[in-house]
């Protein structure tokens, strides 16, 4: 700093005076800055110059070249001993001030530059960079002037004026090599240097998947740096561990294969690495409770604590790391040490917890770890306590109930105390047998804790444990002494548990079945060797692994001390990783009698070792031993040779597709066998059998599905079947078999019943064998799907079922034999009692030929057609029997109930209509006739000849599909009457009076279809009697009052004859619009005295789907409001006056649910639907005040004086001849409602 000063000063002389002292002082205080910065880069510069000629001396390496934000690189150096250090490089910038650089002279050394030139010392010697003679310029700047030193600083010379924005850099710029080998560096003078990127040795350990269990093996992955052919990698255990190094070939990464001791899964393996000179490396792998962990050495603390002691050796200072949450029960004790071996001690705390715990200390200089030491201890346990590690978590959805809940596995009489691991603890005595019943916790919090149990159980079993918490539990620690005599579900469902410790002394001694024990477990790796050795009691053992998915294999001695074990059915069901069995591993259980599905669905299972079961002699049954191993692709010869017991060898190879070949005599000692049912089922790479295989299965009575899927099987010896004269089921026998086109006969199988589905799917079968079955099939019942699917059959034997007596059921027999053009006919003749036969023929669509029938006294019997009246049980299940068999050639006479076209009909159907008037409704009503016969449908259409007309243009004139797209359907009573000799005679509904109508009647069977139509006018409305005649024509109709207003309505109504002497229609009445003519006008009756009145029960139109109603109104002083009344009686009645106008008073009535009179207000439209009222903003009249209905009486007065006929009604629609009651949400309740306004 002081020489900035001085420079500083100079400055200060040639500045000049200024009387703004401000304006100095800033310029000052900017220069001081500036200055800094300068002092800070030639102290950099000096350290460049530094690093430079140890890279060239070989004192520094380059390790590291990364680019910066800023487009500049960043150098990392690290000198043999490790120390690092930075340079950063600026590309593209010039200094500003002396180029300092290197060049090479003709005698191959570097010498330094100054501005390009070799630099002098006083003997006007070059100054060389590196060796003995190596000096390192240095620069100062003083009084203004750069200054250089060749000797260490002793004398200075001066190099060149200075600035204030110089920019003193020895680098130029920094490239690397495209293969990232090489670092190009260029001097400020464009020298180039070369130099190799320095990888340093080094080794790396991928431990993800380093779990390791008891008894287990892992691979663990590693990688090493700077490493070459020379460089050697060693592994070293003890204490009955195990370690191997795999070196790969680059030299560059491997593996080291460990493998745990059978009794515990604590330990450590020491690797040391070598480059190949004196460099080596040493790593410690240790595992803790089965977890890896990577350190340069390991020591292990007792659970009661105590110093530990761990020797380092280096020649740097360091400082000890202990991790702050371990500080409490971690310190350092001493530090002894003699030249570069040191004793580090550390005292440790004892453990007065359940968890096991861990810490890493690391040994670090200037921020640089140059070791790491594990430090790891497990819990103080009582012996006689089970200890779990168990995981409260949240839950959602249903098993929301079960969050932050843990149960334990204990079943039966339990007197127990558990401590809980969260500050609770419970005493249990009780004997438990249901789930409600456990013994169960919930944490406040979710989290790990630590169970303890400590007391007896009967059973430990979590059978009855929630789905949602089996995985509650994550690690045994230890079993303690619960005294258990059934592990049977223990951790049944669990898929956290990962392994579990060997148990106690004694522990197991009356554990008598392990049934279900580690079931679903598909996280567990690896079981303990010795387990079960004191379970010498035990006789269970099934489903002990199923669904345990990540085993791959268990140890061979594992069940050496098992001698009484009886049961070991799907032992490894659904393991499947298991890719081998230990030859050994069923030799000490003599007794076993039961392996059935013992390998079941063990996927990656290839293989299987010889004699694996010489020890068994007592086994019974081999049912689904390996049914779904779809690895495994051969067995050994003799592999069965001592079950001389066994009873059922059922689906033994079910579905080992990749299974090709079997030895001969597999099966040869077998001979009390009677099911073989699914044996070889889905073994679809199976191509053949050996001859006589199946010759000890004298006894076999069920080989139903044996050959099922095996799609790859072409071919089968000929005598296969020939000494299997008990079996009775043969059904399914060949499905699926798509390459064999010949197959063993069956003649000789004396007992044989049932071959449903022999054939089926079969898609290369041309021809059916001739004289295959034997006479015993007469008593089968069922041929069903014996050749579906059978897509190249052709051809079927007449003889082929001539023994099948007795069958029922033939259901799709046939089903898409698409090749199939013909069969005997004869071919049911002795098949009398069938009585199903769903779909036997579907999809038959090549068959040309007639459908098989029986000769019955001369005529044909087809299935279709048999009865009990003629000799045959009744068929009663026929749907789709002959569906899509449209070439068959007697498909037009196959009812259509039974898949084909026919009806029942024997030609085209014809009609006869006739209309007439009816006698007295002469201007609206006809009578009509229709006649008929092999109508099997009917439909018609009945019309003004106008809207008919219409309708059938939008058709170009056709009538069918005028009925198809307007008919309405005849039912079926009515279509019978059609046909009958009578026919079907009704009215027509209400007709226009003087108007043409065309009635259209459509019929159609199977055979075609028929239309006629016919045409008839309605007469003209004739005159009535003169008190009738002078209610007709235009009245103004004035109200009393009206509802909201209070003053009188008026409104114009049309009166025309309706029913001349008896009613008439009225339009226009009221404040809507739905009186109007066309849309609802009501019908005022007439009577004999010469009064009319006027009843609102039925509905007079619709609008969209709203019936429209004429209803009464009245006014409920209570309810203060008008309200609706609907009544069957006709509560408006009127008199023609003798004045010529009419009056129309409004009547009284009793409202039954209070027994109140009320005088009827008035009468208006509404909508009405489900149940209620409506009005509609959209239909008031104009000029009209919304809902102010009127008031009666009324008066009405002619508005024209002459006299109206009825007019035509614009009409859209058709009359329909069958007359319906108003569906029921058109019939509204009688009694008061309220009106909801749209």
């Amino acid at each position: 700093m002081k020489k900035v000063l001085l420079f500083l000063s100079s400055l200060l002389l040639f500045t000049g005076c200024s009387y703004d002292d401000s304006d100095l002082q800033k310029r000052i205080d900017d220069l001081d800055e500036k200055l800094a910065e300068l002092a800070a880069r030639v102290d950099a510069l000096n350290s460049d110059l530094t690093s430079l000629r140890e890279l060239i001396d070989g004192k520094r390496f380059i390790s590291d070249v990364t680019v910066d934000e800023d487009g500049s690189y960043t150098l990392t150096l690290v000198t043999s001993t490790g120390v690092i250090s930075t340079i950063r490089i600026t590309n593209g910038e010039d200094g500003h001030s002396p180029k300092i650089g290197i060049k090479q002279d003709s005698d191959g050394k570097y010498y330094w530059t100054l501005d390009g030139e070799y630099i002098l010392d006083g003997n006007n010697e070059k100054l060389p960079v590196a060796g003995e003679d190596g000096t390192t310029p240095q620069f100062k700047i003083e009084q203004g002037y750069w200054y250089v030193s060749y000797d260490n600083g002793a004398s200075w010379e001066e190099c060149g004026k200075a600035a204030a924005d110089d920019e003193p850099c020895l680098f130029k710029s920094v490239t690397t090599s495209e293969d990232g080998k090489l670092v190009y560096i260029t001097l400020q003078d464009d020298t180039v240097l070369t130099f190799e990127l320095y990888v340093q040795f080094g080794i790396a350990f991928e431990t993800t998947n380093g779990a390791l269990q008891v008894g287990g093996s892992v691979s663990i992955p590693f990688t090493l740096t700077g490493a070459d052919e020379n460089t050697q990698v060693e592994a070293i255990a003890n204490n009955d561990w195990k370690a191997e190094v795999r070196l790969g070939e680059d030299h560059l990464s491997g593996t080291v294969e460990i493998t745990a001791p059978a009794d515990s899964s604590t330990g450590k393996v020491i690797v040391l690495a070598n480059d190949g000179g004196d460099r080596t490396l040493m790593r410690t792998l240790t595992c803790v409770a089965g977890v890896l962990n990577i350190s340069t050495s390991s020591v292990e603390a007792t659970a009661g604590g105590g110093p530990v002691s761990v020797e380092i050796e280096t020649d740097m200072d360091y400082e000890v790391v202990i991790p702050e949450e371990a500080r409490g029960w971690i310190s350092v004790a001493e530090t002894r040490g003699e030249l570069r071996q040191e004793t580090l001690t550390f005292e440790v705390a004892a453990n007065t917890e359940a968890a096991p715990r861990q810490a890493l200390v690391e040994l670090q200089t200037n921020g640089a770890t140059l070791e790491t030491i594990l430090i790891f201890q497990e819990g103080d346990y009582d012996p006689a306590t089970m200890v779990l590690k168990v995981q409260a978590s949240t839950y959602t959805g249903t098993n929301a109930k079960y969050s932050n809940m843990v149960y334990l596995p204990l079943f039966g009489a339990v007197n127990v105390t558990v401590n809980w691991g969260d500050g609770s603890s419970d005493t249990v005595e009780k004997s438990i047998s249901t789930a409600a019943n456990m013994v169960s916790h919930t944490y406040e919090a979710e989290g790990t804790y630590y169970v303890t149990v400590k007391g007896t159980s009967a059973q430990i079993s979590g059978r009855l444990t929630p789905k949602a918490v089996q995985p509650a539990i994550t690690q045994l620690i230890q079993w303690g002494d619960l005294k258990p005599t059934s592990l049977q579900s223990a951790f049944n469902g669990n898929t956290s548990l990962t392994s579990v410790p060997l148990p106690g002394d004694g522990v197991f001694a009356a554990v008598t079945t392990v049934e279900d024990m580690f079931v679903d477990c598909s996280a567990l790796t690896s079981v303990p060797e010795t387990l079960l050795a004191q379970a010498t009691e035990l006789t269970d053992i099934t489903t002990m692994f199923e669904g345990c998915t990540s085993l791959e294999s268990i140890p061979e001695n594992f069940f050496e001390k098992n001698t009484k074990v009886t049961d070991a059915a799907g032992l490894f069901t659904e393991c499947t990783k298991f890719t081998t069995v230990p030859a050994g591993i069923l030799a000490p259980m003599t007794a076993l009698k039961d392996v059935s599905s013992m390998f079941k669905s063990c996927t990656a299972l290839t293989s299987v070792p010889a004699g694996l079961f010489d020890n068994q002699p007592a086994i019974t049954t081999l049912a689904s031993l390996f049914n779904g191993c779809s690895a495994l692709t051969s067995v050994p010869a003799g592999l069965f040779d001592r079950q001389t017991e066994v009873t059922t060898v059922s689906s033994c190879f079910f579905g080992c597709s990749a299974l090709q070949e079997l030895p001969e005599g597999l099966f040869a000692k077998q001979t009390n066998v009677t099911n073989i049912s699914s044996l070889f089922k889905g073994c679809s790479s199976l191509a053949t059998l050996p001859s006589g295989f199946f010759d000890s299965f004298s006894k076999a009575t069920n080989m139903a599905n044996l050959f099922s899927g095996c799609a790859s099987l072409k071919s089968l010896p000929a005598d296969l079947f020939g000494k299997m004269t008990a079996v009775t089921q043969a059904g399914y026998l060949y499905e699926g078999c798509t390459s064999m086109t010949e197959f063993p006969s069956l003649k000789n199988c004396t007992a044989l019943k049932t071959v449903n589905a022999l054939w089926k799917d079969c898609s290369t079968l041309v021809s059916a064998p001739d004289d295959y079955f034997p006479e015993s099939v007469k008593d089968g019942t069922t041929l069903a799907y014996l050749f579906q699917n059978c897509s190249a059959l052709q051809t079927v034997p007449a003889g082929l079922f001539s023994n099948f007596e007795k069958v029922t059921i033939i259901t799709q027999m046939f089903e898409n034999c698409t090749s199939l053009k013909s069969l005997p006919v004869e071919m049911f003749d002795n098949m009398r009692k069938i009585t199903t036969a769903t779909s036997a023929f579907n999809g038959c669509s090549a068959f040309t030929g007639e459908s098989p029938y029986t000769m019955v006294e001369g005529e044909k019997v087809h299935l279709y057609e048999r009865s009990t009246a003629n000799g045959f049980s009744a068929i009663t299940k026929y749907t789709d029997c002959f569906e899509g068999c449209t070439q068959m050639a007697d498909y037009a006479n196959i009812p259509q109930a039974w898949g084909g076209i026919s009806d029942g009909t024997k030609a085209k159907p014809t009609l006869t209509l006739s209309i007439a008037p009816q006698a007295g409704a002469e201007y609206y009503r006809f009578d009509i006739t229709i006649r008929g016969t092999e109508v099997k449908q009917s439909k018609f259409v009945l019309g003004t000849t106008e809207i008919v007309q219409k309708r059938l243009a939008e058709f170009d004139g056709d009538y069918e599909r005028l009925c198809n797209r307007y008919g309405t359907a005849f039912n079926s009573s009515v279509v019978s009457k059609i046909n009958s000799e009578t026919g079907h005679q009704v009215s027509s509904g209400d007709l226009e009076a003087d108007t043409d109508y065309t009635l259209v009647v459509l019929a159609s069977n199977a055979h075609g279809t028929t239309i006629e139509t016919c045409e008839k006018r309605t007469a003209a409305v004739p005159a009535g009697d003169a008190n009738y005649d002078r209610y007709i024509g235009t009245w103004t109709v004035t109200s009393a009052s009206a509802e909201k207003s209070g003053a009188p309505q008026t409104f114009t109504i049309q009166v025309e004859p309706y029913r001349v002497n008896e009613s008439f229609r009225v339009s226009g009445w009221g404040i809507t619009t739905m009186g109007n003519a066309d849309t609802a006008p009501f019908l005022m009756n007439y009577a004999a005295d010469g009064g009319v009145s006027i009843s609102t029960q039925d509905y007079y139109g619709m609008i969209g789907l709203y019936y429209v109603y004429l209803k009464y109104r009245f006014f409920d002083p209570e309810e203060n409001t008008y309200l609706l009344w609907s009544t069957e009686s006709a509560l408006a009645t009127g008199r023609y006056e003798s004045d010529g106008s009419i009056t129309i008073d409004c009547g009284k009535f009793t409202n039954p649910a209070n027994g109140k009179e009320y005088t009827v207000s008035g009468m208006d439209y509404f909508l009405f639907s489900s149940g209620n009222y409506y009005e509609s903003l959209d239909l008031f009249k104009p000029d009209y005040l919304t809902s102010d209905y009127s008031i009666g009486p009324y008066k009405l007065t002619r508005a024209s004086g002459t006299r109206a006929v009825q007019q035509s009604r614009k009409t859209e629609g058709f009359i329909q001849l069958e007359q319906t009651a108003p569906r029921t949400n058109a019939l509204p309740q009688q009694g008061a409602s309220r009106v909801i306004r749209k």
